[in-house]
């Protein structure tokens, strides 16, 4: 699937070095028509195209149709998620009408809860790796120096490792269905999976999906870490919860504290993430390369450790 005009002569600027003001000088047209080609809202003619290859150093393939290679093995991800997915609406419905059949309540709720999680974010993953619109994609900035076919081979991986993962748990929703008390674990570990999955894909691309030294990966590379630390702090503290829930007699449970607790962590973790951000932006402003861990930071992290303890104490 062919990228559009716009994402791939956006980026080969970029790739090229060049501001719009200065294509726009190469080109005899304005900046603002270089923005509107950019965008989408309009196009060049055949003979300004010609005129484009030649100041960019790009064959008309290139300009027209972008990576062929990388297209290819996005199609080829595309296809297996589409299969993957389709597979587990199958078993999922007849998990359902099992469930249904043998007053199977608690086999209804795991089938319920893997079938919603997957037909609410499959259909805006396929959107954007079919559309090549990453506008849904959370923390996406529409003036970043991105390398669009890295990014979009990103998107195809979550994709497909959503599809994936739904279809594995799936089967083991029909290999477990009579074991009633495996289901809250089929639950916990359909989280982590995804989850986990997630961070790995997020993690390896962090500063790939954005063009070579530009600001935008020199930002990725100083928040490699601590966007690693605070993610995982969110993801732990939710994961854990469910798990102390799982374990724990309903009619004990303090639902005061804990809930307090789990709010608590999440804020820690957003205030970290947030802190570093707003750090290291400033450091790349400055010409630096490194950016420290702020004392907003330590202190997130103290107070998310003594909060994890309460959460645990509160409910073992």
């Amino acid at each position: 699937m062919a990228k559009p005009l716009a994402q791939i002569l956006r980026s080969a600027r970029q790739t090229k070095g060049m501001t719009q003001e200065q294509l726009a000088a190469q080109l005899y047209v304005t900046r603002q028509t270089i923005s509107s080609w950019e965008k989408g809202r309009t196009q060049p003619d055949l003979e300004t195209l010609r005129k484009i290859c030649t100041a960019l150093d790009l064959s008309s393939e290139e300009l027209l149709l972008g990576n062929a290679h990388s297209d290819d093995q996005c199609s080829a991800l595309i296809r297996a998620s589409t299969f993957c997915f389709w597979a587990m609406t199958i078993l999922c419905l007849a998990l359902g009408i099992l469930s249904a059949i043998l007053h199977s309540p608690t086999c209804g709720f795991y089938n319920g809860f893997l079938f919603l999680c997957q037909v609410t974010i499959y259909p805006i993953l396929s959107y954007m790796v079919r559309h090549h619109d990453y506008s849904l994609l959370a923390g996406y900035d529409a003036n970043a120096a991105y390398d669009f076919p890295s990014l979009h081979h990103m998107v195809a991986l979550l994709h497909a490792a959503l599809a994936s993962t739904g279809l594995l748990m799936s089967i083991f929703g029909i290999i477990l269905f009579f074991i009633p008390f495996c289901v809250p674990w089929l639950v916990l570990v359909y989280v982590i999976n995804l989850c986990g999955s997630f961070l790995i894909i997020q993690t390896k691309y962090g500063e790939q999906i954005y063009l070579p030294n530009s600001r935008d990966q020199i930002l990725a590379r100083m928040l490699r870490w601590s966007t690693l630390l605070g993610i995982l702090m969110l993801l732990t503290g939710a994961i854990w919860g469910v798990t102390l829930c799982i374990l724990s007699d309903p009619q004990t449970l303090n639902i005061g504290p804990f809930l307090l607790s789990l709010f608590g962590q999440q804020a820690c973790g957003g205030l970290l993430l947030f802190s570093q951000q707003r750090t290291a932006r400033r450091a790349v402003d400055k010409g630096q390369e490194t950016c420290t861990f702020t004392r907003t930071s330590r202190m997130s992290l103290v107070l998310y450790i003594l909060l994890f303890l309460w959460m645990t104490l509160s409910l073992l």
